[in-house]
């Protein structure tokens, strides 16, 4: 028998999706109104609406400033993303594999406090930069791609080490029993079952990855190796942002990262929660 809900808790549910349009969507509405509007009207940072409505021409603006500066720099931003992603999964994944298997070793449980401690000390930019001069891949993509990697490591390895401490041990005895070696186990009967967490950190780190703008600052350096967000930050300036650009290349940058999120959300809701209590 299902509960009626009181009016207590009603009233809760009404205020929270009240607190929400005040926290989130109106933070959109003047993104987007904005956008709308010329440079000088835009200017007053207000929630009128336009006088005039001149979203195309500012788009068509920002899409070809500086030679299409814009589209250049969502195809870094995208390898970025492509290449960050897919170096995460393979060592997250083979890392916490290999810790949670052997959670009795010294290795493994040097390895919590380690996560633990990555996840809150935050990275030094100085001996960060003069490693990658030294490997010779700063101002690259490439080293870009490193630094958002070892970022993203502690946290995707301990999602990883939780959801395999689901998995019963009984499935690799089977596997080896029949002759499958440690790597064969891993890639063939392992990883497939880990794709609910595969796809949950595919979604919610690739977002923060393309969305990075602090590394991509620090790291990279040129027009040819600007990210997305840092191409939205060249409308900004101290002697005078044009604000109705700024906002338009803010709903462009925006606009992959909504699609993903919309199509893939189920997966971040199973990925989240499979593996929450061990089984």
């Amino acid at each position: 028998m299902v509960k009626k809900r009181s009016v207590g808790g009603r009233i809760i549910e009404i205020l929270a999706v009240i607190i929400t349009c005040f926290t989130h969507w109106l933070v959109y509405y003047f993104v987007i109104v904005n956008a709308m509007k010329s440079n000088i009207e835009a200017s007053e940072l207000s929630l009128n609406l336009p006088s005039a409505v001149e979203f195309w021409e500012n788009l068509k603006y920002v899409v070809t400033y500086r030679d299409y500066a814009i589209i250049g720099a969502f195809w870094n931003s995208f390898r970025v993303t492509l290449f960050t992603m897919l170096l995460i999964v393979i060592v997250a994944s083979m890392s916490a594999f290999f810790l949670a298997r052997r959670k009795n070793s010294r290795i493994s449980k040097m390895s919590d406090g380690l996560i633990v401690a990555f996840l809150t000390i935050p990275a030094s930019v100085v001996p960060t930069y003069y490693m990658l001069s030294l490997l010779h891949i700063n101002n690259t993509l490439l080293g870009l791609i490193l630094v958002e990697t070892a970022t993203l490591f502690p946290f995707c390895t301990m999602m990883y080490k939780n959801f395999v401490y689901s998995i019963p041990r009984e499935i690799d005895e089977a596997a080896i029993l029949d002759g499958c070696g440690w790597f064969r186990l891993f890639w063939r009967i392992e990883f497939p079952i880990l794709k609910p967490v595969t796809a949950s950190i595919l979604v919610l780190r690739s977002i923060i990855v393309f969305n990075d703008f602090q590394n991509a600052q620090y790291y990279l350096s040129g027009a040819t190796s600007s990210t997305m967000q840092m191409c939205v930050y060249i409308f900004k300036s101290a002697f005078g942002t044009k604000w109705a650009y700024l906002f338009t290349a803010a709903i462009l940058a925006s606009i992959p990262l909504i699609v993903m999120y919309l199509l893939f959300n189920k997966q971040i809701l199973k990925g989240m929660t499979t593996g929450a209590v061990k089984g």
